[in-house]
């Protein structure tokens, strides 16, 4: 086990304790609430050639809330979020020009702070730190991983993002959101930085719990 997997192993175990730990001393209050998260990633790698937000991925995984104020509170997430960079040639393109796609796909947990506003929605920003679960290249559909990260590929391990996000909430148990996120490490090929993830993200909460009433909501 590498240091930077050892590293991961105890962030991820030290925030779920805490997140129990604070769960169970707010249940009793009613102030907590957790549930299933769904939803799509558009992805781009701001900084190479390839423009625009065309890779699209999955991006699910469970969340909770701690309300710690009326209109206030902390949230925990453990999302599998696939990122990347695509690029398809147009008629407008050289005959040249590939197919090029980059498949990387990260185990997140984004801490995030939300203000809750009385009309229904929430703000919220907050830090999101990922493990990378896979790495991949594809030229006109064939794999050359091995060509454009090497073997181990180590450059792109640990992620930490930073993001903003505004949520609707439809009722008490359903929401749906908005999410924009980017990276702070550049994304390396070949040992050189070609960019930053940049992530826009529209996902659908469904959470189950108490959640502290607000005036007017």
């Amino acid at each position: 086990m590498s240091y930077q997997d050892l590293i991961m192993k105890k962030l991820i175990f030290s925030l779920l304790f805490l997140s129990g730990i604070i769960a169970e001393q707010n249940v009793s209050a009613q102030l907590f609430e957790a549930g299933p998260i769904i939803g799509f990633n558009g992805t781009q790698i701001a900084g190479d050639q390839f423009q625009g937000f065309r890779k699209v991925g999955l991006h699910a995984g469970v969340g909770a809330d701690v309300n710690i104020a009326e209109k206030f509170s902390v949230g925990l997430e453990l999302l599998y979020s696939q990122r990347g960079s695509r690029f398809v040639p147009s008629a407008l393109d050289s005959d040249d020009d590939d197919q090029e796609e980059y498949f990387m796909d990260y185990l997140e947990i984004p801490l995030i702070v939300k203000y809750h506003d009385i009309k229904g929605m929430d703000f919220g920003a907050g830090l999101s730190f990922g493990r990378s679960m896979r790495n991949v290249y594809k030229r006109n559909g064939f794999d050359e991983s091995d060509e454009i990260f090497g073997v181990p590929n180590v450059d792109n391990n640990i992620d930490i993002s930073a993001f903003g996000d505004a949520t609707y909430n439809i009722n008490r148990t359903f929401r749906v959101g908005f999410r924009w996120a980017f990276s702070v490490p550049n994304v390396k090929v070949n040992g050189n930085r070609i960019g930053r993830h940049n992530v826009v993200t529209l996902r659908l909460l469904t959470y189950f719990g108490a959640r502290q009433e607000r005036s007017n909501l």
